[in-house]
């Protein structure tokens, strides 16, 4: 469904480079990521083709990569971008903690309901346990 609802959001190329990036594509993955890198900034699907070539990025193993895209899309509004900033805190707890705590803080003034709330706040209670 929530393919759906992105492809209606673009027509032209966009819309067809995106599908050539989903994990369904029949494509493999190095022309899946070259589909999806080609998805212009200006494009209403460009959040979602950050998020795809996030995954992509951590299937190839590319540490970097995969954060550098989850930090770009985490400084976007929306779903995409919450579910983006959630996630690198989520990394970030073990090594920074207190990084964390600010991303869930910030997640959390932003929407307060929602599965990112939830995990947020969820994550957020339980570094404030362990914190001494």
């Amino acid at each position: 469904l929530e393919y759906r609802f992105a492809t209606l959001l673009e027509t032209g190329p966009a819309r067809t480079d995106y599908l050539r990036g989903l994990p369904e594509s029949p494509l493999p993955l190095h022309l899946r990521r070259a589909a999806l890198e080609r998805i212009p900034p200006a494009s209403r699907l460009h959040p979602h083709a950050l998020w795809e070539l996030a995954r992509i990025a951590r299937l190839e193993g590319r540490r970097s990569d995969f954060t550098h895209f989850l930090q770009q899309l985490s400084a976007l509004p929306g779903p995409n971008g919450r579910r983006a900033g959630a996630l690198l805190g989520y990394l970030r707890e073990s090594s920074a903690p207190d990084s964390a705590i600010s991303r869930y803080e910030s997640l959390l003034f932003e929407q307060q309901n929602g599965v990112q709330a939830e995990f947020s706040r969820t994550r957020l209670q339980g570094l404030r346990k362990r914190a001494p």
